[in-house]
């Protein structure tokens, strides 16, 4: 069975390559603005349920991993779309395959110093009224 570590990378990883493996800017947009739904659904959710749990300020790499991984996956998927919008762009038209490929690379590290290094980033609550 796969340690936590590698299920969490994975999930990362996975997700990210999804996002980056869009063939059109309009299946990204589309694939982004279900993600958002379900980010919104989740949080409305989370927002009127009465248990605190999870982190909502200062998260440590103790408390990302008895989270679920959908924030993780959420993390990876939004780097990834972030990449591929940005070779989606004008300027970025005239590229050539080897440095889309370099900057997909290069954003999979990002996406994995994010869930590493800034884990408050990656599983953010919206504060409670109650």
């Amino acid at each position: 069975m796969l340690d936590v570590v590698t299920q969490v990378l994975a999930v990362c990883l996975v997700s990210y390559a999804i996002a980056v493996l869009m063939p059109s800017s309009r299946a990204l947009l589309v694939a982004t603005l279900l993600l958002a739904l379900a980010t919104l659904i989740g949080g409305l959710r989370e927002w009127w349920t009465l248990q605190p749990g999870g982190c909502s300020r200062a998260c440590k790499i103790e408390d990302l991993l008895d989270i679920p991984l959908l924030p993780i996956a959420r993390a990876g998927f939004i780097t990834g779309a972030i990449v591929r919008a940005i070779t989606f762009l004008p300027q970025a038209r005239g590229l050539s395959p080897r440095a889309v490929v370099v900057s997909c690379l290069a954003g999979s590290a990002v996406a994995l110093a994010l869930v590493v290094f800034a884990p408050s980033l990656v599983y953010w609550r919206p504060l409670r009224i109650l």
